[in-house]
This record gives C-alpha cells, sequence and structure tokens, in this order.
C-alpha cells in the first residue's frame, strides 16, 4: 500500500486546485468535498496524538534566541532530534518561536539542510501557534506578511498554524505571494504532499 502513495499523491495534486491546495497548508485543512476529502487538523504536538518533536527544544530557547555556537548546535541540540526522527519514531516536527543565529527559526536553512536529512522519509514541518506571523510582525524581519508567508514556505514549513480555525488569512497571504511572484505552484505542491506522507 505504501508503494502507491506517491502516485495516489501525484493524481490528488492535478485533481486540486490551487486554491484547494493552499486551503491544504492550513492546520485546519479545509475540506474538498467534490473530491471527498473531509476537513483535517494537523496539529502535531505530542498532546494531539501525533509523534512530533520540537525544533530547536524549549530548553534551548533562551541560548539561541541571539548566537548558538556550532559546537553546542551540533553536540547537544541536534542529537535530541536526529535521534527520534533517524530512527522513524517521529513524523513531524514543530518549529519554535525564536530566532536562531539571528534568524527566525522558521526561516532556518537548518530546516532543509540538517532536519530533513535526518529520516529516509518525509518529514511534516509545521509552525507554532502565529509563529509564521511574528516575521513580519513583532520580530520586524520581513516587511509584510506576505513576505513573511512566502519565505516560511520556502524554508520548509508544511503546514501554517496561524489564526486559530481561520484558514482564510493563511491563503490570503500566500495568494498574494504567488501573485508576487515570491512562492511558485511547485513550492506549494511540495508542502501539501509533505502530511499525507508523514502520516503514513
Amino acid at each position: 500500500m505504501t508503494d502507491r502513495i506517491p502516485q495516489r499523491l501525484d493524481d490528488l495534486l492535478a485533481r486540486l486546485t490551487l486554491t484547494e491546495k493552499l486551503g491544504l497548508l492550513h492546520q485546519w485543512q479545509a475540506p474538498v468535498p467534490r473530491l471527498g476529502l473531509p476537513s483535517f487538523r494537523t496539529g502535531t504536538e505530542a498532546l494531539h496524538g501525533v509523534p512530533a518533536t520540537v525544533f530547536p527544544q524549549v530548553v534551548g530557547l533562551a541560548a539561541t534566541s541571539s548566537d548558538l555556537p556550532p559546537r553546542v548546535l551540533h553536540e547537544y541540540e541536534f542529537p535530541a532530534f536526529r535521534a527520534p526522527l533517524e530512527a522513524d519514531a517521529a513524523v513531524a516536527v514543530m518549529v519554535s518561536y525564536n530566532r536562531v543565529n539571528g534568524v527566525p527559526a522558521h526561516l532556518s536553512p537548518l530546516i532543509e539542510d540538517e532536519l530533513r536529512a535526518w529520516a529516509d522519509d518525509e518529514i511534516l514541518v509545521v509552525d507554532d501557534a502565529g509563529a509564521v506571523g511574528n516575521i513580519a510582525g513583532v520580530q520586524g524581519h520581513l516587511p509584510d506578511h506576505v513576505e513573511g508567508f512566502a519565505a516560511a514556505l520556502r524554508a520548509g514549513i508544511d503546514s501554517f498554524t496561524e489564526d486559530d480555525r481561520d484558514g482564510t488569512p493563511t491563503v490570503e497571504r500566500l495568494t498574494a505571494a504567488l501573485h508576487r511572484g515570491l512562492i511558485s505552484e511547485s513550492e506549494v505542491d511540495r508542502a501539501v504532499r509533505r502530511p499525507p506522507k508523514a502520516g503514513r
């Protein structure tokens, strides 16, 4: 059955409209009745019943808010996440609110360069509640939410935990990012593919 998942995902992506795909990037995924897809919540903390881990770990929050020496990162922070991902014991990761070496964690190249390399299969990467909004909000790292959401998607965020159950602002921001050329449909497709594969 699992060997058919890639083909089934390809078929599903071909049937979805772009607006429907964008609706699947919010933590409260919109239903797609014409394809028989019910609404679904991707909340992935262990409290929600899905094995997940928070990257970087909360204990390191104070240390990672400004500079994190490479030795500390590689010898202390990474092993806590690498082991469960390599063992296929976790299928999802929630990125934390803080900055890592001055960059919002949701935009860190560590998501693609390190984290995804630790697992043989896809990992679902979700943002912590409201954290992508912080990129252009309280962190002031980018000039507006459209750029912040686009940058997070490009960096590897697959599911946006923003605005509680209301996916409309997320869809609007990502739609605007597409119109501005900040993201492509293939980047949207990449993120849409990950939740079903991670839930294997």
